[in-house]
């Protein structure tokens, strides 16, 4: 009995709460009735609680399941496209540079012996200029190329550097060693 009198105490606190105002369930607005969002508006009583979803979009895996794209928009996901179509067609370097490593020893006071170590891998097929430059240096020993690319290594007339030729399947590697001797400048 006592416990039912705590009840009671509660519903009534809850009644004035209310300032007297019977308390009711909200409804959902038919379009059109009165509590209609658009007459709500223009009668300018409050707006009723509606659903709100998130767009959501969807794309296909490798494996052709549709999958959804959380958080981003449809502005979004069409520059990405653009971009990925932009980098399709945008030329691809004939090598790339995948090591560099240089050892150099002063030999007296104007000169440094230097050996220089480059990695160069090709990313496609047919001969391949690749500019060295080293222009300052001069050889004391044949250069040596190893991999799986004909070569051939020479000083370009016009620009006074050197350049590898280079021939091989895409990917190949070829390890290309130059040896010689650079002046020292002083400040």
């Amino acid at each position: 009995m006592r416990n039912n009198r705590y009840w009671i105490w509660v519903l009534a606190a809850v009644c004035f709460a209310a300032e007297g105002r019977p308390l009711r369930a909200q409804t959902v607005p038919q379009p059109g009735s009165k509590g209609d969002k658009d007459s709500d508006r223009a009668s300018g009583r409050g707006a009723s609680v509606e659903r709100v979803e998130p767009d959501i979009y969807y794309t296909r895996d490798k494996s052709g399941e549709l999958v959804p794209l959380l958080n981003y928009s449809l502005e979004e996901i069409k520059k990405l496209i653009e971009l990925k179509g932009e980098a399709a067609s945008a030329p691809r370097a004939a090598f790339r540079l995948e090591r560099l490593a240089a050892k150099a020893e002063a030999v007296g006071s104007d000169y440094a012996s230097i050996a220089v170590e480059l990695s160069v891998a090709m990313n496609g097929e047919g001969w391949v200029r690749t500019p060295l430059r080293l222009a300052n240096l001069v050889l004391t020993e044949l250069p040596q190329c190893l991999g799986e690319a004909e070569h051939l290594i020479e000083l370009d007339s016009e620009s006074r550097e050197y350049v590898a030729w280079l021939r091989g399947k895409p990917d190949a590697v070829c390890r290309i060693t130059l040896r010689g001797l650079v002046g020292l400048e002083r400040d």
